[in-house]
């Protein structure tokens, strides 16, 4: 083995597993979960928008008595 950087460029590069990645955010499990679920959380508020505009049209609108 030499200390070549190139040669423990390579030797690092093939040694990484997601296994060892996974293990480096396990203490902020917690967090990471928390923003996964505030990001679907937006997402579905982000879609009650159009379905609550397309209730006001169809069902709110028409029954509202102008006088003409």
């Amino acid at each position: 083995m030499t200390d070549d950087p190139g040669h423990y460029d390579d030797l690092a590069a093939r040694h990484v597993s997601i296994r060892r990645v996974l293990r480096l955010f396990a203490p902020y499990r917690a967090r990471i979960g928390a923003v996964v679920a505030l990001m679907i959380l937006a997402s579905a508020i982000g879609l009650a928008g159009p379905f609550l505009l397309r209730a006001i049209i169809d069902i709110a609108l028409p029954w509202r008595r102008c006088p003409r």
